[in-house]
């Protein structure tokens, strides 16, 4: 049996999590109904664009740093070699984020993009932090430095749209901006407070941990193409700018609920070792009971969700589907977080990445034909394809090592 400490662990770092995701998505539900309403469909279309291309330099950069950032000083938790994979997981994450960074300044120079990416890259210090606090189980911690940053986030919205300062949706970056660099400056100093950094760079522990975090990240890249970028961008080629708004407002609103499992699965991480069959059991019947909740009452109230997100002319009628599918897509990605972190945890990530190119493959399949037909419908459904098919293998990998 699981042991009663590290029960309450593990519960108090995955409840904390979702008490804040519940705040920061009343924050961001605020925020988005804000500048929608203040933008217009033409307008905010245009702000959509300009987010998902920067998220998806994000996500090329991600090279799964987090995540082994969690298991090299979850492996050496009592020991001075945790503190220093935290300053050069650090000095990692800053090296590789820069350079990538200025990819998109140069080939879409627009003010938006430089204001966005620099908040990501800020995003990129937090999460090293959280990394650490998540070893530590200080989730509460991180927690309230991320609400912090959003409650931020919200005030220079309302400031620029009180002031009316104006209406060009790249002047809205800059909210993300202020906020990630509150986020990530309050992070570093809870870390701090915790741990004695050890600033020494080690350039042979920084080679292990670029290295051994590639594999980690290729899977977070390829996922992230069929499961959301590469779906938008057709979306962009076959819808118009208001079309393409709603749809960001679901992807937005499926990206909230997708995260429920992340949560739950790096809480488990640190530990997952130490009763891998039972904790797998337990995620499992937890991750199925809540997809079956988000499909059947999300799907109910998709129409209601845009509209108290937005506005009503963010919900189009010959386009109602594309919410309730979006959330099947999350619900399916409940699983794929249970099985991914499952054999993260035992070093399978080269095994995992062999099989998402397939699930690539199959995806561009029906991402090529929807394109073809103008089938938004046929795009998505591309996505829960491939993300089906690594539930599978997954499930049939981690049930035959188990």
């Amino acid at each position: 049996m699981i042991s009663t400490l590290l029960e309450k662990k593990i519960a108090w770092s995955t409840a904390v999590q979702y008490f804040g995701k519940i705040l920061q998505v009343g924050l961001a539900v605020t925020a988005i109904k804000l500048i929608t309403n203040y933008l217009g469909t033409e307008e905010y279309g245009t702000y959509a664009k300009i987010s998902e291309t920067a998220l998806f330099f994000a996500t090329m950069g991600n090279l799964g740093i987090f995540g082994n950032t969690v298991r090299q000083m979850s492996t050496h938790e009592q020991s001075d070699r945790a503190n220093s994979v935290f300053a050069n997981a650090l000095f990692v994450r800053i090296a590789t984020a820069i350079p990538l960074f200025l990819i998109p300044i140069i080939i879409y120079p627009k003010v938006g993009i430089f204001f966005f990416v620099t908040a990501l890259f800020f995003e990129y210090i937090t999460a090293i932090c959280d990394a650490a606090m998540q070893v530590h189980y200080l989730m509460g911690r991180a927690t309230f430095a991320l609400l912090l940053g959003r409650f931020t986030n919200l005030i220079t919205i309302l400031a620029i749209i009180h002031f009316n300062i104006s209406k060009d949706a790249n002047l809205f970056f800059i909210a993300p901006l202020i906020a990630t660099f509150v986020t990530a400056s309050l992070s570093l100093f809870f870390v701090k407070q915790k741990i004695t950094i050890i600033w020494k760079l080690d350039t042979a522990l920084m080679k292990t941990l670029l290295l051994s975090s590639i594999p980690f990240g290729l899977i977070n890249i390829v996922n992230n193409l069929y499961f959301r970028f590469l779906p938008s961008y057709f979306a962009v080629k076959i819808l118009q700018n208001a079309e393409y708004a709603s749809y960001n407002v679901s992807l937005h609103i499926s990206s909230y609920a997708a995260l429920v499992s992340t949560f739950l699965m790096f809480s488990i991480l640190p530990v997952l070792k130490s009763k891998p069959k039972e904790l797998f059991e337990i995620s499992k019947k937890i991750l199925l009971a809540l997809g079956a909740i988000l499909i059947i009452f999300g799907s109910l109230l998709s129409p209601l969700l845009i509209k108290l997100l937005t506005g009503k002319e963010y919900f189009i009628e010959k386009l109602w589907f594309i919410l309730p599918m979006m959330l099947i897509l999350a619900a399916v990605s409940y699983l794929y977080d249970l099985v991914l972190i499952n054999l993260f945890a035992f070093n399978q990530e080269k095994w995992f990445l062999k099989r998402e190119i397939l699930a690539l493959a199959l995806a561009g399949i029906f991402f090529l034909i929807g394109w073809q037909t103008n089938s938004i419908a046929t795009i998505i459904t591309g996505a829960i394809a491939g993300e089906s098919l690594m539930v599978m293998w997954g499930l049939q990998k981690s049930k035959s090592m188990l």
